[in-house]
């Protein structure tokens, strides 16, 4: 009976650690006002889990980041490969929609490349060293390939990047995913 008596504020650990899921991972141990073991115990495992969080937070926000950006390239591609396949073309014309589309495969290729990079940079250090990036000039290089593909359709795709248009950005990062 003592020792089970003694064994009962783990018991409760337990109970409450085995609520917490995925989709629950805001919650939090209750923690007494004594200062004993048992809440200083209960007080490491509410850090450890808002540590938790924190990273399943990011890694949500990076594969919704990954999808967005991984979104844009593939449109292109499929554009153009769905352009050269519903078309006449002569030989000429579809070795250069395949050249154009194979560098298009290798800079997806690259972005990929970089996504996994900014992934382990995470993992490691966390984002720090924020500062400026301008997205506008990175539009317009997201742009440039689907500027072609709505000219070879008779089309005009403008972008206007006169105006920098500047985020906060992890500048390591940033410089090595551009």
């Amino acid at each position: 009976v003592l020792a089970s008596r003694s064994l009962k504020p783990i018991d409760d650990i337990v109970a409450e650690l085995g609520r917490i899921e995925s989709t629950t991972l805001t919650a939090r141990l209750r923690v007494g006002p004594s200062g004993d073991e048992v809440d200083r115990l209960r007080g490491a495992i509410n850090r450890m889990l808002e540590r938790l969080q924190a990273a399943f937070d990011r890694l949500q926000s990076f594969t919704a980041d990954a999808a967005h950006e991984l979104r844009t390239p593939i449109a292109a591609l499929r554009c153009r490969l769905e352009t050269t396949v519903n078309r006449p073309a002569s030989e000429g014309d579809c070795r250069s929609a395949l050249t154009e589309v194979l560098h298009q495969a290798a800079e997806l290729s690259t972005l990929i490349d970089n996504m996994r990079l900014l992934a382990r940079m995470d993992a490691e250090a966390g984002i720090q060293n924020a500062g400026p990036v301008d997205l506008g000039a990175l539009l317009c290089d997201i742009g440039e390939p689907f500027a072609l593909l709505a000219e070879e359709r008779g089309l005009t795709l403008t972008i206007d990047c006169r105006e920098a248009l500047l985020a906060q950005m992890c500048v390591q990062a940033g410089a090595q995913a551009i």
